[in-house]
């Protein structure tokens, strides 16, 4: 006898359907009796909904109801059957599978992965087990394990054979060993049962909307089929449509017309354009909608922050039923940063760890003083690859040590090498106790609800870990137990807070069941809306076909059948496709778009590929006032002392930008992180300036032999590296010391040739004080700066001011202070300046000492400049400073060298009208610092 099937229509929404019978079939009297009954439906979402319909039925019908038991598809099996054993967690089947795996031949296990891991790679192991242990349940959902791979009608060459040989011997012994702790797995639970019909029921059985289960499910109803109805969603022509047991019929299905309405459907570009396409959806609406009356599909989850940061901005509620993965939650982000620290230990992993947000205020709380500058300042500088032997002056890093020392202490507990997977336990939750253990949370607050939630999750894994059966238990390092924890945590998440005035957001496996009048469906693509698997390593979309199992054309039929739900129980939908991925890559249209007669096909593949996406996404948004700009350019406020001195290199920051020069040079502004994999070129010029430093105080400067100069250049590198940089040292940091050697031995060689032509050093890093007095008009300038290196030859009493350049290039002085016959730097002019207290009268040389990447070219560079053009430099020199003393410092300057320069973000450099806000009232410099 087969099941009983109630087709239903689609007419209306589903569950209304579904409603309306289960109040037919079960009215007694007064009452609606549904106490033994269980309702299974495709997600938790549904029941919920399903059940406030049934209240609803009963308040309006004034009768009682005797609520039904309500449960998915995936949890009811076991209410069919009595398990004999207790069921293994997932992870002990993860450790079981691994121990089985590390119990086999090495020769034999190169049949599954090329590269077989050592035997205390636990992480690799682990990876290894989860893949085999997601292969054997699916198998086992249809009722197959791995030997029954091989006699199916799948035929793959020898090799595969082996492969599969080998799975099975390992299928073995992994059940073997479960059985042998008296535990048993769940999906070979329901084999027995089905195997031994032991299933059986006193329950009536209501499938709603369950359009496809697995195998090991139909022949477990099989068992209980004169309990069991199925209701469908679809017209009763649609009979042969629908097997036996009320699901799809994947041939059907898989060439069916769809006949999505076209004028619902809107082309978008990108992500953001396809999210602005859903705002304008709903204000197309006109506010006759309420929130909890439209829902959002997004089957594609990368969607889901964007669209929820958008309505946040527009201030409209939202709530995503799926929840905030836990890997999401502030301690869980934490323990990743922290995993990863422990098991390298890098200078980038603790500077990663102590930013996190939770752990830095915990730091706070114990530190006085801007330590993160100073981290990033002692890393930009020193480039250490680890923590350990700190180098320069114990000032600059006296904070930073404070916070190791701080970090360490708290991370005590989880020192050692390996222990039992169940003794990181309690250490590791101790940890976690110091950081949020004292912390109230507010159970209404999303954040706090998060947080609880979380630490619940935490809980319960590392209770997991304590039940774990001693022979199964690993000895692994701290850092791979948090591994585990992270991984276990990764595939769950937070449930949100009820928000009855909120859009929600679905996934698309919820939408055929949804009961909001107006829906919203994101990313018709294809890859996304239908899914598609094409690089499955042991089971590709042809053996999946051959073995029954979920193939590419079964996702499209369920995808087709879903859809043509949607469309005819609910008109009010809107279908939005996307152009481009969050990456940027192109998509194509879902084929559920021409799922329609054939005559309308190649209109609609016109209509999307030539479809006009560039229109303002503003258009149909509705305002609620004029623009105004969220960030204006922060204007400068008049300052509370003069400014009476300037470096000479800020005279170019000024010619450049004034607005620029006064968030440098006044505000004190300047980018610092700790990103750098390699000196930039400051950091490199600044060692090989003080390698040249010390050269020009030795006896050395007065060599004339090249090779013994060499020698002391490269004695002085090393000494300057270990100082700087260490002796452990990144390797982009080695290869550039190497160029570094290059451009010194090139430079000993023409330093020789220089010094044997009569010119002798006589300056180095001078004058000491480094400054003078320079009057514009009623201004009064203090100028500060070193030059590099004063040069007098001993023969014509002739002297030269030379600046090292260490640029790739070799640059002539000249281009870089004149453009356009305009003077844009002034650092050697002014040199001239600061040089007349050290005697450097008369004829005076201005040039460079290029040391650039091409060692050819390292050598001298003149500037060349007459009377005449240092005379005009001067006046420019006393225009700036005139200005600066004026705090002429609006409006910024824009060109394309600014716009990707360290202030681009704050000058708002490319950003649409930014003319228009810039004039606006000034604004308070604090919103920068």
């Amino acid at each position: 006898m087969p099941i009983s099937r109630k087709f239903l229509g689609w007419h209306q929404p589903p569950l209304q359907l579904a409603t309306e019978y289960l109040a037919t079939r079960y009215r007694s009297g007064s009452s609606l009796d549904l106490s033994q009954v269980q309702i299974i439906v495709p997600g938790s979402r549904a029941g919920r909904r399903l059940l406030e319909l049934l209240v609803k039925h009963c308040e309006e019908q004034s009768i009682q109801l005797l609520p039904p038991l309500v449960e998915t598809v995936g949890q009811f099996p076991e209410r069919l059957y009595e398990s004999k054993l207790p069921f293994a967690c997932e992870l002990i089947q993860q450790l079981t599978w691994i121990n089985t795996l590390r119990a086999a031949s090495r020769t034999r296990l190169g049949y599954l992965v090329p590269d077989v891991p050592e035997k205390d790679d636990f992480p690799r192991w682990f990876e290894i087990a989860q893949l085999i242990g997601r292969v054997h349940r699916e198998l086992a959902a249809e009722c197959l394990d791995f030997a029954g791979v091989l006699e199916g009608p799948w035929n793959g060459g020898a090799d595969e054979r082996s492969r599969w040989n080998l799975l099975a011997s390992l299928q073995r012994r992994y059940l073997s060993t479960l059985d042998s702790l008296s535990l048993w797995d769940m999906q070979t639970a329901r084999q027995f049962a089905i195997e031994q019909r032991e299933c059986q029921t006193d329950w009536d059985i209501v499938l709603v909307g369950a359009a496809d289960m697995a195998s090991s499910i139909r022949r477990m109803l099989d068992q209980v089929v004169t309990r069991v109805t199925a209701l469908i969603f679809a017209p009763p022509d649609h009979d042969d449509w629908f097997d036996q047991h009320g699901c799809i019929v994947s041939e059907k299905w898989s060439s069916a017309r769809v006949d999505l309405p076209f004028d619902r459907v809107r082309i978008a570009g990108g992500p953001n354009e396809q999210v602005e396409e859903v705002v304008k959806a709903i204000g197309r609406l006109n506010a006759n909608y309420s929130a909890h009356e439209i829902s959002v599909a997004v089957p594609d989850p990368a969607l889901v922050p964007q669209i929820e940061r958008r309505f946040r901005q527009l201030g409209l509620p939202s709530r995503y039923v799926a929840g905030k993965q836990t890997s999401d939650a502030p301690p869980v982000k934490l323990l990743a940063q922290l995993a990863a620290y422990l098991d390298g230990g890098r200078f980038h992993e603790f500077s990663a760890l102590v930013r996190h947000a939770d752990l830095f205020t915990w730091i706070n709380q114990r530190v006085e003083g801007d330590w993160l500058r100073q981290l990033d300042e002692y890393f930009v500088e020193h480039l250490q690859p680890e923590l350990g032997r700190w180098l320069g002056p114990p000032a600059r890093y006296e904070l930073i040590l404070a916070v190791e020392r701080y970090v360490q202490d708290w991370l005590d507990p989880l020192a050692g090498t390996t222990r039992r997977l169940s003794d990181w336990a309690l250490p590791l939750m101790n940890c976690l106790n110091q950081l949020y253990g004292d912390c109230e949370r507010d159970l209404e607050d999303a954040q706090d609800h998060m947080m609880v939630d979380t630490f619940r999750r935490i809980r319960a894994a590392l209770l997991e870990w304590q039940a774990v059966p001693t022979r199964l238990v690993p000895r692994i390092t701290s850092s791979q137990a948090i591994e585990l924890l992270v991984e276990a945590l990764a595939c769950q998440a937070t449930p949100p807070i009820a928000d009855s005035d909120a859009v929600e957001i679905v996934g698309w496996l919820e939408v055929p069941l949804d009961m909001a009048p107006v829906r919203i469906i994101t990313s018709l693509n294809e890859g996304v809306l239908p899914t598609a698997t094409t690089n499955d390593l042991f089971l590709p979309d042809g053996m999946r076909s051959a073995l029954k199992l979920v193939d590419n054309q079964r996702r499209y039929a369920r995808d087709a059948y879903a859809a043509s739900v949607v469309v005819q129980s609910c008109p009010h939908t809107s279908w939005i496709v996307g152009r481009r991925d969050v990456h940027g890559d192109p998509m194509l249209p879902s084929r559920l778009l021409f799922a329609t007669d054939d005559e309308l096909v190649a209109p609609r593949v016109t209509a999307v590929f030539e479809a006009e996406t560039e229109e303002a996404i503003s258009a149909a948004i509705p305002q609620t006032g004029p623009v105004v700009a969220q960030f204006r350019i922060p204007r400068p406020k008049p300052l509370t002392s003069p400014i009476t001195s300037m470096n000479i290199t800020s005279f170019r920051a000024y010619l450049a930008c004034p607005y620029r020069f006064y968030l440098r040079y006044v505000l004190g502004l300047q980018p610092l992180d700790d990103r750098a994999k390699e000196m930039d070129g400051r950091s490199f010029g600044n060692l090989l300036h003080q390698v040249l430093h010390m050269f020009g105080g030795s006896v050395a400067r007065d060599e004339t032999r090249a090779e013994s100069l060499e020698k002391y250049l490269l004695e002085a590198l090393e000494k300057a590296t270990l100082a700087t940089l260490g002796s452990r040292r990144r390797a982009p940091v080695n290869v550039q010391l190497k160029q570094m050697k290059l451009r010194l031995k090139a430079f000993a060689r023409w330093q020789a040739e220089r010094r044997r032509t009569g010119w002798e050093i006589t300056h180095v890093e001078e004058p000491r004080d480094g400054q003078t007095t320079m009057d514009s008009g009623p201004y009064q300038m203090e100028i500060r700066g070193r030059i590099d290196r004063i040069d007098r030859h001993k023969d014509t009493g002739e002297w030269a001011i030379l600046d090292y350049k260490s640029g790739d290039g070799k640059q002539d002085p000249k281009r870089v202070h004149m453009r356009g016959g305009r003077w844009v730097d002034l650092q050697l002019p002014l040199y001239r300046l600061i040089a007349r207290p050290l005697g450097v009268e008369g004829k005076v040389q201005l040039g460079y000492i290029v040391l650039p990447k091409d060692t050819k070219q390292v050598g001298e560079a003149k500037a060349g400049w007459n009377e005449q053009e240092l005379t005009q430099a001067d006046a420019v020199a006393r225009e700036v400073i005139a200005s600066v003393c004026q705090e002429q410092f609006w409006p910024p300057k824009s060109d394309l060298s600014t716009w990707f320069d360290d202030f681009a973000t704050i000058c708002q450099e490319g950003v649409f009208e930014r003319e228009r806000f810039q004039f606006e009232q000034p604004v308070s410099t604090e919103e920068i610092q």
